[in-house]
């Protein structure tokens, strides 16, 4: 474990060591066109990353519906189908009671 932390640390100080003298090495603008073009490749970068994050954040957010919809339809959707079955049971119930209540009294009266 000990050695695996040490060329963790070599490795990340070799790298701040070379990292920076690659900075150096580039040109500076001489003139508001060179400024322009370094501002354009850097906005087109910009945009391209928007662009690749919004790519991947659309194909996250589909497999979230999928997920959502697979769930709907496997245990949401069966219990509501299931507790509507009991109520509307139940409601035919007491509409057939009372049919059947009203009727009598019609009976009654005719007889």
């Amino acid at each position: 474990m000990r050695i695996q932390i040490y060329k963790i640390i070599i490795i990340l100080l070799v790298v701040g060591l070379i990292l920076p003298s690659f900075t150096f090495a580039q040109k500076l603008p001489e003139n508001f066109e060179d400024f322009k073009e370094i501002g354009q490749g850097l906005w087109g970068r910009f945009i391209q990353g928007l662009k690749n994050a919004w790519e991947e954040a659309v194909k996250i957010w589909q497999k979230v519906i999928g997920w959502i919809g697979n769930i709907w339809k496997t245990y949401i959707f069966p219990f509501l189908k299931f507790i509507w079955q009991k109520i509307w049971n139940f409601f035919l119930k007491i509409v057939d009671q009372f049919l059947k209540n009203l009727w009598e009294k019609i009976r009654g009266m005719i007889k």
